[in-house]
């Protein structure tokens, strides 16, 4: 194992292993686990419309944010909604974990159904630049369907939540 690059989120390493008796070398993100928040407000889901560098536009999605040391899932889940939207939860339930992209990162999303909210204290990380919108969760189904919602994490929430009777 080499590592190629390290910061406070995740590190890149090269990693060397065998794959159908073969030595192969392939690059793996060690990123910190992320936390994935649905939130109902008067019967609406909590959204955020994010300035996404990477991907050049803003994007609309579920709250998110990366567990830190020393905590738990749940811990980050209410920490990540009330910096990010202004709104406190004060449950927070575990629906699913899941890997999102197993071949190249072995972090692992947790998903969370917040509630008993109410008004909090925005304070956003310095890079992240994000509107907080409230959807009717019909026209978050439709924005799924016909290819408007990208992220991947928030339609798979939003698909789940729906199939369990949850929105």
């Amino acid at each position: 194992m080499v590592v190629r690059y390290k910061s406070e989120i995740f590190s890149v390493e090269e990693i060397k292993a065998k794959v159908n008796g073969k030595q192969i070398h392939f690059d793996k993100i060690n990123e910190n686990n992320v936390v994935v928040m649905l939130a109902l407000i008067d019967g609406k889901i909590v959204m955020e419309r994010l300035k996404r560098v990477a991907v050049g536009k803003r994007l609309l999605e579920v709250p998110a944010g990366h567990i830190e040391r020393g905590e738990n899932a749940e811990e980050a889940a209410k920490r990540e909604f009330e910096e990010e939207t202004g709104y406190e939860a004060s449950k927070a339930r575990l629906l699913f974990t899941a890997h999102m992209a197993p071949g190249l990162v072995n972090n692992i999303h947790n998903y969370f159904l917040l509630s008993g909210i109410t008004n909090g204290e925005v304070n956003r990380d310095v890079g992240e630049e994000m509107n907080i919108v409230l959807v009717e969760p019909r026209r978050a189904l439709s924005i799924i369907r016909n290819g408007e919602m990208v992220d991947g994490k928030s339609a798979l929430l939003i698909l789940w939540a729906n199939q369990h009777s949850l929105l």
